[in-house]
């Protein structure tokens, strides 16, 4: 749950600064060079850390029963 309230915490932040980064072009006020690395920067980042919390909710708990999201019968353990 921490995970997913941080996620929608990064996103919250991201649309605030597209929207003042609108108010500042339709200002007639240019994106300056620290702007945009800034904003690339970030956006990696976000990135990453979705992929990183995709990848661990694929593991686990989740990953270990695949087989019922699939729709796919329990596999059959081989002794």
């Amino acid at each position: 749950m921490l995970s997913h309230n941080a996620l929608r915490l990064d996103l919250t932040d991201f649309d605030r600064l597209l929207v003042a980064l609108r108010s500042q072009l339709a200002a007639g006020k240019p994106l300056e060079a620290w702007q945009a690395d800034a904003i690339r920067r970030y956006w990696k980042q976000a990135v990453h850390m979705l992929v990183i919390h995709h990848d661990s909710e694929e593991g686990g708990l989740a990953g270990q029963h695949r087989w019922r999201y699939a729709g796919c019968a329990k596999p059959v353990l081989k002794k």
